[in-house]
């Protein structure tokens, strides 16, 4: 019996440490990365001619910094994303083993909505 209470204690925090690695991860790296797409757009381009009184020749050059600052976004996103995925992959493999077959049937469905939804967010930030 306590063997069983230690697993499950076990595989409740690698879901917990899983979760919040991902989050973490997700809020550092990938956030940021979001924030820059819409910026790129011109939010930060305008805020900073408003607020800055930037010139033309300045204008531009934001607009330089703003693309070479995404490419390194993308740059680090690329790089971290299978480790991201390495974290998520392992805490299924565990996560399912304590589940009776109808949650595994629910969580699979969930796991399956999630993956839909991050790959439309990933979609959408690669054409920006």
């Amino acid at each position: 019996m306590t063997s069983k209470k230690t697993a499950i204690t076990v595989l409740v925090s690698i879901f917990i440490v899983g979760f919040a690695s991902g989050l973490v991860t997700d809020r550092i790296f990938f956030a940021k990365s979001r924030n820059i797409h819409r910026h790129h757009r011109g939010g930060m381009v305008s805020k900073f001619t408003r607020d800055l009184k930037l010139n033309e020749p300045q204008q531009e050059k934001l607009k330089e910094l703003l693309k070479t600052i995404k490419t390194q976004y993308d740059e680090i996103r690329t790089k971290t994303r299978p480790e991201y995925n390495k974290v998520r992959k392992n805490f299924h493999n565990e996560f399912i083993k304590i589940l009776n077959d109808n949650q595994k049937q629910k969580f699979l469905k969930m796991e399956k909505e999630n993956k839909k939804k991050r790959q439309k967010s990933d979609n959408r930030n690669h054409e920006k």
